[in-house]
This record gives structure tokens, C-alpha cells and sequence, in this order.
């Protein structure tokens, strides 16, 4: 088990009720992982964080991942905001927000996907932004933002007239910042994942994360889209779905060779991935290594999952059991913050015609 995740820790988490059985915000997983220490996870150490090196932090979020999905989808969108904060060359911002985020006194969200991977073939900015004397006003919808009802901060961005781009730490509170519903998703739903408007947000220079420049999403970056983390979190995933389809082969040895094979690729794909995160690669060969542990970590738990629905028979199809609700989740995987090149690898993947 991740030294990150300990024997104590992953049983508070299994006291609590699976998420997705309750529908509801998994509040005790999360109140968990925070007296754990999780929120500290490589954040800087003068504002109360825990230096954790990349394989470590990943190796945390595949166990994490196998013990609750959604308690660790949550986190990555936590992480993904703090890490901006920490990232941020605003010394006020890191000074007055990492203290409170490091402590998990505070929840902070983020709301980008519209300035990477979702709705960039609009012909107007999904959020725009006006300069304003003290700083700039932003209007629009960010999309696909996870716990927002539940979220103190949403770092977001908005694109100027002129093209430039800026990241802000905007209070959910703030007057004009409406968190609408919950999307009904295919899983997951216990996430709370929708949209946040934005009406005439007013945002101060203190509160600029980063920007205006163009391409805000390049700069400071901490993986992107199709990051190690992504992939670590479908390894979890992959994981638990093996574990239990292991339990579905005691009295069926014909689904041995199945397994057996599965497992070696499961077990491959984390090795590889852990030799990557420790290896210093120039930025494009970075990116394309990204990109294929991605491809196959999506076809892995997709896979995975699909073999345990064929092994259950009827049983799995049944709304609740196991086998069902992980092929849901391996759903998930193929649109989460998932590169174009992702995409389509993994649909050329899927018109192959089958081997005779």
C-alpha cells in the first residue's frame, strides 16, 4: 500500500458508504483523506505542505483511486486549483490562500476545461473578460465544474478582446457567481459536476492567478490534460475492477488466462508509468509519453471492465452490482480531461475490425 495511503486510512475511508450508492457528496471520505494530511500532498512547506516526489504522489492516487473513485476524482480537481495557487508568480495570492487550502480549512475547485479541451471550437470565448480601473470583469459559463456547491474557491479562466487569457481565483460566494446543477452523468454523479455562470464577476489584480498572456493554460502547468495523474487515477480504477472480477474466477478457472493476462498489462502499464514520472524528459517527449500511457490506461480499465460484465453474465448487468457500476465508471476515463490525440487513437482503435 502508498505510504501516502496507510492501512488506517483506507479503512476510515470504507466505514463511510460508497458514494455512488448514496448519490450524495462524499463529505466523510473527503473530511478522511484532509485529518490524513492529503490536502499537504506537494504543496509548498512554508504554507503547511508535504514535499511528496511525483512517483510518490501517483502511487497515492492509484491507491486512493481503488479505494473511492470519486473521493479521488474530487481531489484531483482540488489539487489541480491549489497547485495553481502555488504556481502563481501573485506572491498575495499564495501568502493569503495556501495556508487555509494546505489545511483543508478551505475547498478549492477549478473551472479551465473551457480554455483546454471543451468547447474550443466555439467561435466566441466561453468566458470573456473585460479591464476594468481595478482589474478585469468576466462573463460566461464555465463548464464541467466539479463541486462547485461545495467549493470555497474556483480558480477559472476568461479570454480578453485581444485574444490574452487570464486565470483568477474568484470566492464561490462573490456576487454574480451562480453554481447551477448537478449533470445527470453516466456515473460519478455523486461529484456534483456542472456548470458555473458567471455574471459580471468582478475580480482584482490580487486576485489574478496568472495572465493576461496567451495560452494561460501553458504556462506553470502541472501535466495538463492526459497528465500522469489522469492516468494513475484509471490504473486505480483498473485495479479495483481486477480485484473484484478475481473474486468472480474462484470456482471458474476458464477465467484464469483472462486475468492473468490483464493483471501483466495492469502491471506493466504502472511500472512504465512510475519509470516515466522518474525520468527527466525534454517537454515534447514528455508530452507524448503522456499522451500513449494515457491511451492505454483508457483501453486497460475500459477493457478490464468489460470482462467483468462478460464473466458475471446476467448478474452483471444488473443495475448496482459491481460489474455494472465499474463499466459506468471506465466511461468516465474517455472524456475526463482527455487530449485530442487521446480521442483519436482511441477511436481508430475501436472501427479495427476485429481479428478472424
Amino acid at each position: 500500500m502508498s505510504p501516502l495511503i496507510d492501512e488506517s486510512l483506507a479503512k476510515k475511508i470504507a466505514q463511510f458508504a460508497e458514494p455512488e450508492t448514496t448519490g450524495e457528496w462524499p463529505a466523510g471520505r473527503l473530511n478522511a483523506v484532509r485529518e490524513a494530511g492529503l490536502f499537504r500532498w506537494g504543496m509548498p512547506v512554508e504554507f503547511g505542505g508535504l514535499v511528496v516526489e511525483t512517483p510518490q504522489m501517483l502511487a497515492g492516487y492509484i491507491e486512493l483511486s481503488r479505494l473511492c473513485l470519486t473521493t479521488a476524482f474530487i481531489l484531483t480537481q482540488r489539487d489541480a486549483a491549489c497547485h495553481r495557487l502555488a504556481n502563481s508568480p501573485n506572491a498575495l495570492i499564495r501568502q493569503t490562500l495556501l495556508p487555509e487550502h494546505c489545511s483543508g480549512q478551505s475547498l478549492a475547485t477549478v473551472g479551465i476545461s473551457h480554455l483546454s479541451t471543451s468547447r474550443q471550437h466555439w467561435s466566441r470565448p466561453s468566458v470573456a473578460a473585460t479591464e476594468t480601473p481595478d482589474g478585469y470583469e468576466i462573463t460566461g459559463e464555465a463548464p464541467w465544474v466539479t463541486g462547485g456547491r461545495h467549493a470555497d474557491l474556483l480558480v477559472t479562466g476568461a479570454t480578453l478582446e485581444n485574444g490574452e487569457q487570464i486565470l483568477a481565483a474568484v470566492p464561490t460566494k462573490r456576487t454574480g457567481v451562480v453554481v447551477g446543477p448537478a449533470l445527470k452523468l453516466m456515473a460519478l454523479n455523486e461529484s456534483y459536476t456542472g456548470s458555473v455562470m458567471l455574471d459580471r464577476v468582478q475580480i482584482s489584480r490580487e486576485e489574478i492567478v496568472l495572465g493576461p498572456m496567451p495560452h494561460v493554460m501553458k504556462v506553470g502547468a502541472t501535466g495538463g490534460t492526459g497528465s500522469f495523474t489522469t492516468t494513475a487515477v484509471a490504473i486505480g480504477a483498473a485495479t479495483r475492477t481486477l480485484q473484484e472480477f478475481e473474486c468472480e474466477s474462484t470456482s471458474r478457472p476458464e477465467l484464469a488466462d483472462v486475468i492473468q493476462q490483464l493483471t501483466d498489462q495492469l502491471s506493466m502499464l504502472r511500472t512504465d508509468l512510475m519509470t516515466a514520472a522518474s525520468t527527466s524528459m525534454a517537454a515534447d517527449q514528455l508530452k507524448t509519453t503522456a499522451e500513449d500511457l494515457r491511451l492505454r490506461a483508457n483501453s486497460l480499465v475500459t477493457r478490464t471492465a468489460q470482462a467483468y460484465v462478460c464473466s458475471a453474465k446476467g448478474a452483471g448487468f444488473v443495475q448496482g452490482h459491481p460489474a455494472e457500476r465499474y463499466l459506468r465508471q471506465s466511461m468516465f476515463f474517455q472524456v475526463w480531461s482527455c487530449p485530442p490525440v487521446v480521442t483519436q487513437a482511441r477511436l481508430s482503435e475501436l472501427k479495427r475490425s476485429p481479428a478472424s
